[in-house]
């Protein structure tokens, strides 16, 4: 049997401007994202960023893909232990303020993220 409904779903996104807000804040925002993971150690995470951006630049978009990406990268800033960002900061080492990055980016990447989720 033909599944439509994921279909329609995903047609819907891709016409949706939307998604374009994820291709903006990872235009701005890529290098200074992957810089911190980067500081932290979450390479995954970081590569999965560039994943992002490329997908989100992309003629055909992958929403899927995107999502997945994104996700990823939301999951590496949650793994991110405090006593690394301690150790971190107080080595002057990514932004002075690292757990409000780690924050402000985990907010920004679920709003992001609730564009892709079917309405």
């Amino acid at each position: 049997m033909l599944n439509t409904t994921s279909d329609i779903a995903i047609k819907a996104h891709a016409n949706n401007p939307k998604v374009a807000e994820i291709g903006d804040f990872l235009a701005r925002e890529e290098e200074a994202l992957i810089e911190l993971l980067e500081t932290l150690g979450e390479f995954e995470a970081a590569d999965a960023v560039r994943n992002a951006a490329r997908l989100a630049a992309a003629q055909t978009q992958d929403l899927e893909g995107l999502g997945n990406e994104l996700i990823q990268v939301l999951n590496g800033l949650d793994s991110i232990p405090l006593a690394v960002v301690e150790h971190m900061m107080f080595a002057g080492l990514g932004p002075r303020d690292a757990h409000a990055a780690i924050r402000w980016a985990g907010a920004r990447l679920t709003d992001l993220l609730g564009i892709l989720e079917p309405a």
